[in-house]
């Protein structure tokens, strides 16, 4: 017997045909191009596997931290954003708590932003409840202001320079007035 049963998938019956004109009216992929389509895949995949995909890392990053205050006073808790200046990097953000705060952020200059939303004494009014409940006046709700002067955070005039060789620690000293 020549000829092995052919099946549908051609190449599981390759390897079993002898190359002549009748594998090629089927479709058939001889046994020396299957062998080279099989060199090829497993050498494209061995680099892709080496280079990688690229970025998978992503921008180089270094830790900025230090301490912000309002009024002499640590800011209890709040956000602080590094937007790169020049707008070609993604800004990078962290949380303040007691005062200090670190988290990775990009090299280069950088215009920061700080909030703190708190219930403010004197400014904070009663407008709703507790939460899932209906708001009335029988549950009412502290509403939350910012505290932090909009010169820091909507209308910021602060800086930061991060660098690949300083300590990146930075003192916020803001003022209410």
């Amino acid at each position: 017997m020549d000829r092995m049963p052919v099946s549908r998938h051609p190449v599981i019956s390759a390897k079993y045909l002898k190359p002549n004109t009748d594998n090629k009216e089927r479709g058939l992929i001889p046994e020396s191009v299957n062998s080279s389509l099989r060199h090829f895949t497993c050498l494209s995949f061995l680099c892709l596997l080496v280079t990688g995909c690229g970025g998978a890392e992503g921008p180089f990053t270094v830790t900025v931290s230090g301490t912000i205050t309002l009024d002499g006073n640590p800011v209890p808790s709040g956000q602080i954003l590094f937007n790169d200046i020049a707008g070609k990097e993604k800004a990078y953000a962290g949380l303040i708590d007691g005062g200090k705060f670190s988290f990775p952020s990009t090299l280069g200059q950088k215009k920061v932003v700080i909030t703190s939303p708190q219930e403010v004494k004197g400014k904070s009014t009663v407008v709703g409840g507790t939460p899932g409940d209906p708001v009335s006046e029988e549950n009412p709700a502290l509403q939350i202001l910012e505290s932090i002067p909009p010169m820091y955070n909507s209308q910021s005039t602060l800086t930061a320079d991060v660098t690949s060789d300083g300590p990146n620690e930075f003192t916020f000293d803001l003022k209410s007035k």
